[in-house]
């Protein structure tokens, strides 16, 4: 009795360290996708904000023309913009193909409000609808935050989707790389990709 006692305990104390091992390679990986999430945000901010913010000249061109009017964005003051979006959705070992569309409305130079859905398949197989806020700091960049719900396999979990935008236009037509995280269910599924869209 004695003997199968101490095996017993001794195989509850190996069981109760792999817990233990997993909480924390779990706790690991939460914090590193955190920094990952944070370290590309910060990168399109750094690649894509125009460089007019800093006052300076490309190529020898003042970016700043005082004879102008001020100019907003580049969308030569349409304000509404809609978009196809193609990108990844990225989950933990899982990587999927995502399509989606989204609406803006430009209420002001600086604040716009819209929708957005998209859908994840594979091993996602799920949709998310949002009601997105877009906020316009500078020229082309643009930052938003909106809730909404996932739905998958019939049932709907409510959401925030967080993320930034930079568009390139080409006339009415514009190219935007995108990123965002949805928050959902305790979990954090980051989405990656290109627009493609038109304002009017």
């Amino acid at each position: 009795m004695l003997l199968f006692n101490d095996l017993f305990g001794e195989k509850s104390e190996r069981n109760a360290q792999v817990r233990r091992n997993i909480e924390t390679k779990q706790l690991e990986g939460t914090k590193m996708r955190k920094r990952v999430y944070l370290n590309v945000i910060l990168i399109i901010v750094w690649i894509f904000v125009p460089f007019e913010i800093l006052g300076g000249e490309v190529n020898g061109v003042h970016k700043k023309d005082e004879n102008k009017a001020p100019h907003h964005d580049e969308s030569h003051g349409h304000r509404h913009h809609i978009a196809l979006f193609l990108g990844n959705t990225h989950h933990e070992d899982e990587n999927e193909f995502t399509i989606g569309f989204d609406y803006e409305l430009r209420l002001n130079p600086i604040v716009g409000i819209g929708g957005l859905i998209d859908y994840a398949g594979g091993h996602f197989d799920s949709t998310v609808i949002a009601i997105p806020l877009f906020i316009h700091p500078v020229n082309n960049l643009k930052f938003f935050g909106a809730p909404g719900f996932e739905n998958k396999e019939g049932e709907n979990e409510f959401l925030v989707r967080v993320g930034t935008i930079y568009d390139i236009h080409m006339g009415n037509y514009s190219i935007s790389p995108t990123f965002s995280v949805d928050f959902v269910n305790g979990e954090e599924i980051m989405i990656f990709g290109l627009g493609f869209g038109l304002s009017f």
